[in-house]
């Protein structure tokens, strides 16, 4: 899953080679709370770990935090009723050169 920001946008994209999809989330957006873009970036990571990681995540929380830059780590942090955090770090997919 491709994982693209700007200070307009977060645009989360997947490909297979039967499929592909794309969700774009705008600033203004009613399921973003808060949009910080210190700069553009973009970044690949591994769809089934992320999918195992939100699951566990959204079915303890209803809120996540995502961080991440250009070939760098994700991180998910999902903020648990009273006063509990679930983060979750997952390292970027780089392309072989």
């Amino acid at each position: 899953m491709k994982f693209s920001a700007d200070n307009e946008k977060l645009l989360l994209t997947a490909e297979s080679d039967v499929s592909s999809a794309a969700v774009e989330f705008s600033r203004t957006s009613d399921a973003v709370i808060d949009f910080e873009v210190k700069e553009p970036s973009t970044a690949t990571f591994d769809t089934s770990m992320l999918q195992k990681m939100v699951k566990a995540g959204s079915a303890l929380a209803d809120v996540v935090t995502v961080e991440f830059a250009t070939n760098k780590p994700i991180k998910l942090d999902f903020r648990l009723p009273y006063e509990g955090k679930l983060i979750f770090y997952l390292a970027p997919r780089v392309e072989a050169e």
